[in-house]
């Protein structure tokens, strides 16, 4: 899936994402902080998990359009999304109800729902759908709307601080691992059976696949030791809990998740996170840079837009040497005027040629925003 564009807007505030649009591969929304970058990528995140039936953290009424293309087919969801607040109800559950909804492939509508109309493909009778699930989940079965489902089944958004604290208990560890091979899929170039973090998936495929595993290892290494060269050996350790975590060996010392530094366990969440992605997956990173030393920043950077040409990474920062290390082509500029965002391109800022020139230019224009 590549996403084109969304415009988003909420119901009760008035708050308004108006049509960002964003590159083929690699985007890097900057900006001051406060001007909606963060919520850029929350959008798209809430409106793709809403697509395949995830709806718990959406909590406000609100309606979008996103855009996006799926090997050469150009397709617009639209949908409206009501949120009735009660009492009592499972912390799991949500009160989101989809009021309209409309799907349309090359400019053919799939589905459409509204108060006096319900329509998909080509059915002309349908039973009342749930309205707290969408159409495109509820009829994934369907051959021209499975392969949909299955793609926005492959946006990601995950937070470093989570993943950098977790570990695995044994018998979940085993649980999962026994779940993948049930499935008889791989962790890393497969839609997950579950949601987990990179160093989890890593650690699965060590027991589910120990031939791509070593050869993923070998790669990471390559990649680590060239901003750590002092690290020997990357694995998927038991701690003296037994609990399962990430571990690199340092002068023939394992130093384990939890022990690791933050700029160190941060690049190798990347490098990891960036292997394991399926085809066409689309990566979401909130403020790129936390965690991350100066001595990292170049090198990570320079992974994230020529590792993978076949994913889509959004991402944010307002650190300058995240910009600076970024080519301007894949910046997105965003502004904020009151409850509207809106980002514009490089080009569109009228800022200079070289990437030296456009970054003085925007960091000027940004400190006097």
């Amino acid at each position: 899936m590549f996403i084109k564009e969304i415009w988003y807007k909420e119901l009760n505030s008035g708050f308004v994402i108006d049509h960002v649009k964003f590159q083929h591969g690699k985007t890097l929304l900057v900006g001051n902080s406060g001007m909606g970058k963060t919520r850029i990528l929350e959008a798209v995140n809430s409106v793709c998990k809403l697509a395949v039936g995830t709806k718990k953290n959406i909590q406000i009424p609100f309606e979008a359009e996103l855009k996006f293309s799926i090997e050469n087919l150009e397709c617009c969801w639209q949908i409206k999304v009501d949120y009735v607040p009660q009492i009592h109800v499972n912390a799991e559950e949500s009160n989101a109800v989809i009021k309209e909804e409309r799907l349309t492939v090359d400019g053919d509508v799939v589905i459409e729902k509204s108060k006096d109309k319900l329509k998909l493909l080509n059915y002309s009778l349908l039973p009342q759908p749930k309205e707290n699930e969408s159409l495109i989940s509820q009829y994934r079965m369907e051959k021209k709307i499975g392969f949909i489902y299955e793609e926005f089944q492959k946006i990601y958004m995950r937070m470093f601080e989570r993943d950098m604290m977790g570990s695995m208990y044994p018998d979940v560890y085993e649980a999962f691992c026994s779940l993948y091979k049930e499935h008889h899929i791989s962790p890393i170039q497969d839609i997950p059976v579950v949601t987990l973090s990179p160093f989890d998936q890593y650690g699965i495929l060590k027991n589910v696949d120990p031939e791509n595993y070593r050869e993923m290892s070998q790669e990471l290494l390559e990649l680590y030791q060239e901003i750590f060269p002092e690290v020997e050996e990357i694995s998927y350790l038991q701690d003296e809990r037994k609990e399962y975590m990430i571990a690199i060996r340092v002068k023939d010392n394992w130093i384990l998740q939890k022990e690791i530094s933050s700029g160190m366990l941060k690049t190798l969440w990347i490098l990891i996170k960036m292997k394991i992605m399926p085809r066409n997956a689309v990566v979401l990173i909130d403020e790129l840079e936390n965690g991350l030393g100066v001595n990292c920043i170049e090198s990570v950077s320079d992974f994230i837009i020529n590792g993978r040409s076949d994913i889509q990474i959004l991402a944010t920062s307002h650190h300058p040497y995240i910009i600076n290390a970024i080519p301007m082509d894949n910046w997105m500029i965003v502004q904020r005027k009151e409850q509207v965002v809106k980002a514009y391109r490089s080009d569109e800022m009228a800022l200079g040629r070289s990437r030296h020139d456009a970054y003085l230019q925007l960091v000027n224009r940004l400190q006097y925003e």
